[in-house]
């Protein structure tokens, strides 16, 4: 059997389609998240050099958590930290969409797509289930129950084009990132986990430029921040090499604007 109740309780999927569509456009059309996701892109090629990885042309957006996982050989700093330290002093503006992304992030992380497909799914099949019965019997149980299923009905068609719908938007998200399989619920989160990393370590740089700046501490980056050095200690060939890209890549956006 099916309630009133159950077929009302739908009505929160409509809401969250409108979220989740427009995390879905925000992905898609913010231009600073465009320009970082080129800074990792360049990175990662010059990191595989020589393997077949070395010539992607793109990589699995849901895979960026690796940038907090990689190290460096000292294992005092992850790629994600050089990269936002490097990025911070040649294109900061291109981090812009930590902030942009914050709300309707966190807003996603409420709003869970396939959890709330599945309920409807389930309500959905209850409710066939229930009008092929009450077509099987009496004209009776027809009349009293024929206002109940036609209003059900109602209610299922337009939550169905709801979803349908962000179907269709989930399906452009995953052309646009080239994505199979997509799952927009974990591409959210993966988003959502990078940015909240990001902001961490530009609060970390922050406050440590400000106790630098009172003479309390030394900067936590003295290597990668100080290219006057004339030793460059602690500072390997590939960090040199990474310094390099992100430079021609921020040379190359600014001759494109």
């Amino acid at each position: 059997m099916i309630t009133i109740g159950e077929i009302d309780s739908l009505d929160y999927i409509p809401d969250y389609v409108k979220t989740i569509s427009t995390a879905c456009d925000m992905l898609m059309t913010n231009e600073s998240f465009e320009t970082f996701l080129r800074y990792v892109l360049h990175v990662g090629l010059f990191m595989n050099k020589g393997k077949v990885a070395g010539k992607a042309v793109g990589f699995d957006i849901c895979s960026m958590q690796k940038l907090s996982e990689t190290k460096s050989i000292d294992d005092t700093v992850t790629l994600l930290e050089f990269l936002v330290h490097e990025i911070r002093k040649s294109d900061s503006s291109c981090l812009s969409f930590v902030c942009d992304f914050h709300d309707t992030l966190l807003h996603t992380q409420r709003c869970l797509l396939q959890p709330a497909t599945d309920e409807f799914n389930a309500i959905k099949k209850k409710l066939t289930e229930l009008q092929v019965q009450i077509d099987a019997d009496t004209c009776q149980i027809k009349d009293q129950c024929f206002e109940f299923i036609q209003n059900g009905k109602c209610q299922i068609e337009i939550i169905s084009e709801k979803l349908e719908t962000q179907q269709r938007k989930s399906q452009e998200v995953a052309d646009h990132f080239s994505i199979e399989n997509i799952n927009v619920d974990e591409l959210f989160k993966c988003c959502r986990e990078m940015c909240e990393n990001i902001d961490k370590i530009q609060k970390k740089v922050a406050n440590t430029n400000n106790n630098f700046k009172r003479g309390g501490f030394r900067a936590t980056m003295p290597c990668l921040r100080r290219k006057s050095t004339p030793t460059n200690i602690g500072q390997t060939a590939k960090d040199n090499r990474l310094q390099e890209i992100l430079a021609k890549q921020k040379r190359r956006c600014d001759s494109i604007s």
